[in-house]
């Protein structure tokens, strides 16, 4: 995997996301309000993240492992590993705090750390049983509802809800030892971490063969262990990047309807209309409106 080198800032994450940051040191937000469906190239970021996921699917490619995100599971971030994201389904629903370091001042705290969930050669997602996703809610609502008091007191608080989330973790099963994707996964998880990388890049008309190319494999291979892996085949895949980042730029951003179908690949904006009404059932532009 290509990875960047130099930890990205915390305000480049959030760029990405086309959301806003602060200088604080623990951030709370809903996976269903982040765009959590898109994928992200490897890369190291410098500070820590938790999850919780509640609704939707996914693979994680966590330094050399590549492990599938279901419903019911904690995922613990540590800025040393390089790590990337690719969303199986749309809808995400569910929690995620970033915080610096900083967060967890003494030393009982920064001793969590350096011990599971965080430890590099541990497993990064854990699967809690059924009965702990009310606790695990309730510490993420509460995280909302200080992370909008800004009191001095609100720190604490934060600090202490983490820890405690920290602590589920250490209780929870590692998810590698339920469910961990192998040397089989190798070709589709590279597909997948190129697939995020060309359209954070600028050439976004990649066909399955270019793909097969990039990853000196035949083309009906390629889609063959995708379609075992994932259960789609490679164009499938294509398309359904392309829609989620049509989507995304449509609902999210200020451009022209001409110029993000040009940003796609597509040769002329008719061509991006009937692709978008053909798999969505609306025009781009009745779809832009709906979400003014």
């Amino acid at each position: 995997m290509r990875v960047n080198k130099q930890k990205d800032r915390i305000e480049h994450f959030y760029n990405l996301h086309n959301q806003s940051t602060d200088n604080s040191f623990c951030r709370v937000h809903r996976r269903e309000n982040f765009n959590c469906g898109l994928a992200l190239a490897s890369q190291r970021w410098n500070f820590y993240k938790i999850s919780l996921v509640l609704e939707g699917s996914g693979l994680l490619f966590y330094g050399d492992q590549c492990l599938q995100i279901k419903p019911n599971c904690l995922l613990f971030l540590n800025p040393n590993i390089p790590y990337s994201w690719y969303g199986e389904t749309e809808d995400q629903t569910g929690y995620f705090l970033t915080f610096d370091a900083e967060l967890l001042t003494n030393n009982r705290q920064q001793n969590l750390l350096n011990t599971a969930p965080f430890k590099s050669d541990t497993s990064p997602v854990y699967s809690y049983p059924p009965e702990d996703q009310s606790l695990l809610t309730f510490f993420f609502e509460q995280l909302l509802i200080e992370q909008g008091k800004k009191q001095i007191n609100s720190f604490t608080a934060m600090q202490n809800y983490v820890e405690l989330i920290i602590h589920q973790g250490v209780k929870a099963a590692p998810l590698s030892e339920i469910n961990r994707h192998f040397s089989s996964t190798i070709i589709p998880a590279k597909f997948l971490e190129l697939l995020a990388q060309q359209f954070n890049g600028e050439n976004n008309n990649f066909t399955a063969q270019d793909y097969a190319n990039k990853l000196s494999v035949h083309v009906n291979y390629l889609n063959r262990l995708l379609k075992t892996v994932t259960g789609k085949t490679t164009q499938q895949h294509i398309i359904e990047r392309k829609i989620l980042e049509a989507k995304t730029q449509l609902s999210q951003s200020t451009k022209r309807i001409s110029e993000i179908a040009y940003e796609l690949g597509f040769s002329h904006p008719s061509s991006f209309n009937h692709f978008f009404n053909k798999h969505q059932n609306v025009s781009p532009k009745s779809y832009r409106s709906t979400c003014v």
